[in-house]
């Protein structure tokens, strides 16, 4: 189970900005909470191709537990 989060960011001074898409779960078996952050930067060019791509590789993350546990 994950908390997935969508949104848009923006900075007005450096005229920065963009969707971002992030997951966080907590690991039972470590006991740690991670933050997959997946950020890119794009200038001028469309993110959401970007973004799905890294949504691809951050759903092959797993942790030793969960290895183990399978």
């Amino acid at each position: 189970k994950a908390t997935e989060m969508w949104g848009l960011w923006n900075n007005e001074e450096g005229m920065n900005g963009g969707p971002f898409h992030a997951y966080a779960f907590f690991d039972k078996g470590s006991k740690r909470i991670y933050y997959i952050d997946l950020a890119c930067f794009a200038a001028g060019k469309p993110k959401m191709p970007y973004l799905r791509q890294l949504d691809v590789v951050a759903k092959t993350f797993f942790t030793k537990f969960d290895k183990e546990s399978k």
